[in-house]
């Protein structure tokens, strides 16, 4: 595990940005996206041998090859109403024919906050600490609630706080419940939980809205299964990260375990990616072939397919 305040993410992100910087890694971002594999058919099997990617803002289609390609494209809390994942977390990479654990297997944490309804760019995540620390859920009517589902009330396992919350919304109708921290004191908040303070009352000061708490999908736990060296079932294809299963998970996850993720199983998937990469085959693959394909003179079906649902 690592810790950094209530800004660990962030960290992580940042300090593994630095690091590629440094090595000299050269990074393709927006207007382009990831389109399809690029791959070669044949005996033994079907090799992976890179990607095409979409420049959205050319329409242009551009092939990547290599001679391994990791997939490291995340979680798909998007296709949920509520989650504490960033907009790119679509699952793209659970798009191609490899062994996959159930996608069912999605876990939900219990407090992100929300306004009630899923406004873009709402999304908060309200820190498990919080209830460690000695955080009250309360319902709309301000009653504490959790002593109802389960005797160690807060501090019941995630699961049972998320169930909880859930039936608490259900059995009243109500569209939140609250994380009560009052008690605790301003100071305290402040030392503790800087960039959760800062931003409730930054809301606060706009909106006038107290910030509700919903379960919302935040992990996946299943996903594209893989060996200890992070390889999939089809050759030169690795998945690490969130978007791979590597047997750490059930359909539950414990607190932090998805560092172990990043900080242990994508080594060895880079590790096995740098072998792959120093053999002397040169991968070769035929353009983006388009079919009878044309712009659509219509963007209502574009528009349809961004919009999240409900699940």
């Amino acid at each position: 595990m690592v810790h950094a305040a209530d800004l660990t993410g962030m960290e992580v992100e940042r300090t593994l940005l630095n690091a590629a910087a440094r090595a000299g890694v050269q990074f393709f971002e927006t207007p382009r996206h990831r389109s399809d594999l690029a791959s070669r058919h044949g005996a033994p099997a079907e090799r992976v041998l890179g990607v095409y990617v979409l420049d959205t803002k050319t329409s242009a289609v551009h092939s990547f090859l290599g001679k391994a390609v990791v997939l490291a494209t995340g979680g798909a809390g998007k296709v949920y109403l509520y989650t504490s994942n960033p907009d790119v977390a679509t699952g793209d990479g659970w798009r191609w024919p490899t062994a996959r654990a159930p996608p069912s297997q999605i876990w939900i944490h219990p407090v992100p906050s929300h306004l009630p309804l899923p406004l873009a760019g709402e999304e908060l995540l309200i820190s498990e600490a919080l209830r460690g620390e000695g955080g009250i859920l309360r319902n709309r009517a301000g009653d504490p609630f959790m002593e109802r589902y389960d005797p160690r009330k807060e501090l019941a396992p995630r699961d049972v706080v998320a169930r909880s919350i859930d039936s608490e919304l259900k059995r009243r109708g109500d569209d939140c419940a609250y994380l009560d921290m009052t008690h605790l004191g301003k100071a305290f908040l402040v030392d503790h939980f800087p960039h959760i303070y800062t931003t409730c009352r930054l809301r606060d000061r706009h909106g006038g809205v107290a910030d509700p708490v919903v379960p919302a999908a935040h992990y996946v736990c299943g996903g594209v299964c893989t060996d200890l060296q992070g390889r999939t079932s089809l050759p030169g294809l690795l998945a690490i990260g969130e978007v791979a299963c590597t047997g750490l998970h059930g359909a539950n996850r414990l607190a932090s375990n998805s560092l172990l993720k990043a900080g242990v199983r994508a080594p060895r998937g880079g590790r096995r990616a740098r072998i792959a990469a120093e053999s002397p085959r040169a991968p070769s693959v035929p353009d983006w072939d388009p079919g009878r394909a044309v712009p659509s003179d219509e963007g209502v079906i574009v528009k349809q397919n961004g919009t999240r649902s409900a699940s």
